[in-house]
């Protein structure tokens, strides 16, 4: 191969930049920035709502540079080179060199930053490979700078955070014409954070206590709260939060992330995030019956029901004296029955129809073995309580 002319080198150890690209297929980027010139070397990656950066194990140096090339390009290159890697860039590219191999990556064309005039949204579902400037104008600051001081932010340990994310994400929405409901909402006053995309509710308690909200929540957008799950994995430490503007700024270790977030009132203050403590059943409530019931078994049952069934056909739940059993009926298709062996019933029997991967998730989600899920009425929410936690799921009409 021929060799190319070059600025200053940057040596990176292979394990750092495979964190860094990690980092941006948390958040599925098609770009990612390498940063050269800084203290350390940075590897910056976006998609339309999540910016993360990750400051390498390296230095960098000043007449280094930075370039962003294709994030799937250079994952593709990363089995074939070495323990370590020499960066550069010149003439539009990056240059990889490692051993006896060198990979000259051409750099992408960069983004403008939006006009002042656009809209906050133009940016989604498109390709996204920012300019410096842009980046600045669409996630309100330059991720470059270090040592901010911020006015407000909240503490979270790593491994508690993780733990509510991945009980919660299920159950938040996915339709972006509802954005509020696109966003796990974490409320630090009462340690407790709820998710919904309006036909079910999770509420998550992850404190040792916790109380109705107070004030308004950190809204982290399920992008985002799926890449911090990922990357944080089973870290220990102290994950710092700070809300800036319409964004919240996360700190962990050596990675930030920036997210894009709805403000709990959205663009109309008439339009808050669902106040969910006024749908949950208080203790005066009249539960008429409750099963309870191994979650394995739940589980077994709501994945057979989906299995036989179509999406709108719904997992019957039968509560008797005798017990509770599951069924599906996809009309000529097929159907199927399945005694919950290991349920208690209390109370007056009960018919009510579900959607079963609702209940599937719910069954998934749990952190304990033993759920117990509490019936008001055929067409009334059902009330599923899982240790602390507690699940709001929407009835199906049963044509019966």
């Amino acid at each position: 191969m021929t060799a190319t002319a070059t600025t200053t080198t940057v040596t990176v150890p292979r394990s750092e930049i495979a964190r860094g690209l990690k980092a941006g297929s948390s958040i599925k980027a098609k770009a990612v920035r390498f940063d050269l010139s800084g203290e350390h070397v940075a590897i910056y990656a976006f998609s339309s709502e999540v910016a993360t950066r990750i400051t390498l194990d390296a230095a960098g140096n000043p007449g280094a540079g930075a370039v962003s090339v294709p994030r799937p390009l250079i994952a593709g290159v990363m089995p074939y080179i070495g323990h370590d890697i020499v960066l550069s860039i010149a003439d539009e590219h990056l240059i990889v060199r490692s051993g006896d191999s060198e990979f000259q990556i051409r750099a992408l064309r960069e983004d403008p930053p939006p006009a002042e005039s656009a809209p906050s949204n133009r940016h989604r579902r498109r390709s996204f490979n920012p300019s410096p400037a842009a980046i600045t104008a669409t996630f309100g600051h330059d991720l470059g700078l270090d040592g901010e001081t911020f006015t407000e932010s909240f503490a979270f340990d790593a491994p508690v955070l993780v733990e509510t994310f991945r009980r919660a994400l299920p159950f938040a929405g996915t339709d972006m014409t509802r954005p509020l409901l696109c966003n796990v909402a974490v409320y630090p006053d009462a340690n407790v954070a709820a998710a919904t995309d309006s036909y079910r509710l999770a509420v998550v308690r992850y404190g040792d206590e916790s109380s109705k909200p107070e004030k308004d929540p950190l809204l982290f957008n399920t992008e985002g709260a799926k890449s911090m799950h990922a990357l944080l994995g089973k870290k220990l430490g102290t994950v710092t939060v700070a809300p800036i503007d319409r964004f919240l700024i996360i700190d962990f270790e050596d990675t930030r992330w920036s997210l894009r977030r709805q403000m709990p009132y959205g663009d109309d203050e008439s339009v808050r995030y669902p106040q969910w403590w006024d749908l949950i059943p208080d203790a005066d409530a009249k539960v008429t019956t409750t099963i309870k019931v191994d979650r394995e078994d739940m589980l077994a049952a709501s994945r057979s029901a989906r299995v036989v069934g179509s999406r709108n056909t719904p997992l019957i739940l039968r509560a008797h004296a005798k017990g509770a059993s599951v069924a599906a009926n996809a009309l000529t298709a097929a159907k199927m029955t399945r005694r919950l062996s290991s349920a208690g019933v209390i109370g007056s029997d009960m018919e009510i129809g579900f959607n079963p991967e609702f209940m599937a998730d719910i069954c998934t989600s749990a952190p304990v073995e033993r759920i117990a899920v509490k019936l008001i009425g055929p067409l009334r929410p059902a009330l599923v309580e899982v240790a602390r936690d507690q699940y709001l799921l929407m009835p199906i009409r049963l044509n019966v």
